[in-house]
C-alpha cells in the first residue's frame, strides 16, 4: 500500500520553469515590502543559522543560500576595509561549525560562473554580494549587471526606495524587494513586476524563505507565482507574531499539568479514585487541543490571549466529549475514544491540507522556520501515540492482525503528499514491527531496519520527482548522492541534543516513573511494548529529540493512569 501511493505521488510532476533572462536588482527596503504597488508578494521567513539572528545574518544567508551567520556576539554589519568584508575569515569558519552547508559567497560566485557580474552598493549589500574570498564587487551605476545589489534601508519610505531603484536601474528586468522583519515578526519580499501572492519552497502561499529568495536571484526560480491578495499577509504576520510566544506557554502547561497530576498520585494518596481518573482523561486532550485551537482565529482579536486560552480549553473540552461519544458507539473504554479522536484530528488535517499544523499552538511558528509543510515532530508524537494506542485495543478484541491497520497511517506520516516526515516513517514502522514480533528481543532491531528501509524507499521515490517537486526527503537522498549529507545529520543531531537541557527531560522522567509503577497493573505487554518503541525510537531518530517523548507521554501515561484507576 505505502509504495502504490508513493508510486502515485511520484508521478504528479510539476513542469521545471527556466530561469528569466536579464538583469535583477536585489533591494533591502525600509517599510513592508508587500505594500509595494504592481508587485507578487509574500512573508518571509528570515530564518538564519543562529537565533535571534540580525539584519548582518539575513545578508550572509542571502550570499550563502543556505542559513549562515556573521557568528561572534555582536549584529553590527561588517565594515568594508580595503575591497574586502572585515572579519570574512571569522564569518566563514564560523558557518561551517554551524552545519547548514552554508559557504558564503555563493550568490556573487554563481553569478560570475555563468558569465555574469554583480554589483554592491551599500553596507548590507555589500555582505550580500561578497565573493567567496570576502572581496566587494564596486557599485556600478545603471543596470549594467546581471545582479544589483543595494541597500536603501536609509532610503527613510518604501516608496523612497523604490524610486531610488527605478532611479539608478532603469533597465532592471526585475526588483526583489526585501524588507528585513521586526523582533518577532515576518520579513516581507516583493519581486516587480508582478501580481498575486509568492510561493516558495515552504510550499505555502504567500510564505517564502530566505533561502528562496537567494536562488530566485541567481536565476532558480524556486519562487512561483499564485492567486491571492497582499490583504491576507498582515494577519499571518499577526498569528505568527503572538502564536511564538504562546506556544511557549501551551509547552509549560504540557509538561506542568502532567507532573502535577503525577505528584498528586505519588504522595497525595494510594489510589486517588474517580477523580484522578476524570482528571487524568482530560490531561489527556491537552496535546491534540493545542492544534484544535486555531479552528477559531483567537489571534484576530484586540486582546488575544483570553480567547488563546479560551480556544485552548475548549478543545480540551471538544475531544473529551466526542471521546466519550466515540467510545461508547465502538463499545469501547473512554481511553480508547479519547485517542481515536486525536487519531482523527490529524488524519483529517493532513487529509485536507495541514491547517492545524500550520496554525495550532502546539505546532512549529513559521518565523523559526522549523516546519513548512507536512506532519512535525509534536503533531507525530500526538497522533502516533494515540494510533498505537486504538491498534492495541483493537488487536485485544480482534487479534494481532488488527495491528496491521497501523499500515495507512505510516503511508500518512511518511509520503510526501502529506506527512513527508522520514523519522516519522522509520519510528511508527518499528512500533509496528514491535507489536507484530514474536521475539520481543529482536523487535527493536527488526523495527528500525524495516523502517529505514520504507523511509528510504519513499525517499528514493521523491528524489525521483523534478527539483522542483521534491520535499527535503528527495532532497536529502540528493546529499547522499552528491555529499552534504553529514552537515545535514550533524545539525539535527545537534538539535536532539539540546532537547536534553530544556525541561522536557522532567516530564520524560516523572512520565516514566510513574508509568513503571503502574504498568504492573496493565495486562497489555504488547501496546506497552509498541509505545515505548515509538517513543523511544522517535525519540532518536527525530531533531527534536526529547520532544516526540514528552508529548507522545503526555497522552500515553494520562490515558494509562485512566485505565488502571478504572480498573482497580
Amino acid at each position: 500500500m505505502i509504495a502504490a501511493l508513493a508510486v502515485a505521488a511520484a508521478m504528479v510532476v510539476v513542469p521545471a520553469q527556466e530561469p528569466e533572462p536579464g538583469r535583477t536588482v536585489l533591494a533591502f527596503v525600509p517599510g513592508v515590502a508587500w505594500e509595494a504597488p504592481g508587485a507578487a508578494v509574500g512573508a518571509l521567513t528570515t530564518a538564519t543559522a543562529r537565533t535571534p539572528f540580525c539584519a548582518a545574518d539575513i545578508a550572509v544567508t542571502l550570499s550563502a543560500g543556505r542559513r549562515a551567520t556573521v557568528g561572534g556576539n555582536g549584529c553590527a554589519v561588517p565594515a568594508v576595509v580595503g575591497g574586502r568584508v572585515a572579519g570574512w575569515d571569522a564569518i566563514v569558519r564560523a558557518n561551517e561549525s554551524r552545519h547548514f552547508g552554508a559557504r558564503p559567497g555563493s550568490l556573487t560566485s554563481g553569478v560570475e560562473a555563468s558569465d555574469g557580474c554583480v554589483s554592491a552598493s551599500g553596507p548590507l549589500a555589500a555582505v550580500a554580494a561578497a565573493r567567496p574570498d570576502g572581496t566587494v564587487p564596486p557599485a556600478r551605476t545603471g543596470s549594467t549587471c546581471t545582479v544589483s545589489v543595494t541597500d536603501l534601508t536609509g532610503a527613510g519610505t518604501l516608496a523612497a526606495a523604490l524610486a531610488a531603484v527605478r532611479r539608478d536601474h532603469p533597465d532592471a528586468t526585475r526588483t526583489v524587494l526585501v524588507s528585513l522583519p521586526r523582533r518577532g515578526h515576518l520579513g516581507a519580499v516583493a519581486v516587480l513586476p508582478g501580481s498575486g501572492l509568492l510561493r516558495g519552497s515552504t510550499r505555502r502561499d504567500g510564505v517564502v524563505a530566505l533561502t528562496d529568495v537567494a536562488s530566485y536571484v541567481t536565476g532558480v526560480r524556486s519562487i512561483t507565482t499564485v492567486g491571492g491578495s497582499a490583504a491576507t499577509l498582515p494577519d499571518l504576520d499577526r498569528r505568527e507574531h503572538l502564536r511564538r510566544p504562546y506556544a511557549g506557554f501551551y509547552v509549560a502547561g504540557l509538561i506542568a499539568l502532567p507532573m502535577l497530576l503525577y505528584i498528586w498520585l505519588a504522595f497525595g494518596r494510594r489510589r486517588a479514585g474517580p477523580r484522578a481518573r476524570a482528571v487524568a482523561l482530560v490531561l489527556a486532550t491537552y496535546p491534540a487541543a493545542g492544534f484544535v485551537s486555531s479552528l477559531v482565529p483567537w489571534w484576530r482579536a484586540s486582546v488575544a490571549w483570553p480567547l488563546a486560552v479560551a480556544c485552548v480549553v475548549a478543545g480540551m473540552a471538544g475531544v473529551f466529549a466526542l471521546g466519550v461519544l466515540a467510545a461508547r458507539a465502538l463499545r469501547a473504554a473512554p481511553e480508547v475514544g479519547i485517542a481515536a479522536v486525536s487519531v482523527l484530528v490529524f488524519v483529517a488535517d493532513l487529509l485536507t491540507g495541514g491547517y492545524l499544523q500550520r496554525t495550532g499552538v502546539g505546532s512549529y511558528p513559521t518565523i523559526t522556520g522549523g516546519r513548512f509543510y507536512g506532519l512535525g515532530n509534536n503533531g507525530f508524537a500526538v497522533l502516533t501515540t494515540s494510533a498505537v494506542i486504538v491498534a492495541g485495543a483493537a488487536a485485544r478484541r480482534y487479534g494481532p492482525r488488527a495491528w496491521l491497520g497501523l499500515l495507512p497511517v505510516v503511508a500518512l506520516v511518511a509520503l510526501p503528499v502529506w506527512g513527508a516526515d522520514f523519522g516519522g516513517a522509520i519510528t511508527l514502522t518499528a512500533a509496528l514491527v514491535a507489536a507484530l514480533a514474536v521475539r520481543s528481543r529482536r523487535a527493536l532491531v527488526l523495527g528500525v531496519v524495516a523502517g529505514v528501509v520504507v523511509a528510504l524507499g519513499v525517499a528514493l521515490l521523491d528524489y525521483a520527482r523534478p527539483p522542483e517537486s521534491r520535499t527535503h526527503l528527495g532532497r536529502f537522498v540528493g546529499e547522499l548522492a552528491n555529499g552534504g549529507w553529514s552537515d545535514t545529520v550533524a545539525r539535527k543531531a545537534g538539535a536532539a541534543a539540546h532537547s536534553f537541557v530544556t525541561w522536557y527531560p522532567l516530564l520524560v522522567v516523572g512520565s516514566a516513573a510513574i508509568a513503571y509503577v503502574l504498568l504492573r497493573r496493565f495486562d497489555d505487554r504488547v501496546t506497552a511494548r509498541a509505545v515505548v518503541v515509538l517513543l523511544a525510537v522517535g525519540s532518536l531518530v527525530n531533531d527534536s529529540g526529547l520532544v516526540v517523548a514528552a508529548f507522545g507521554a503526555a497522552v500515553a501515561v494520562p490515558l494509562l493512569v485512566s485505565y488502571v484507576e478504572r480498573r482497580a
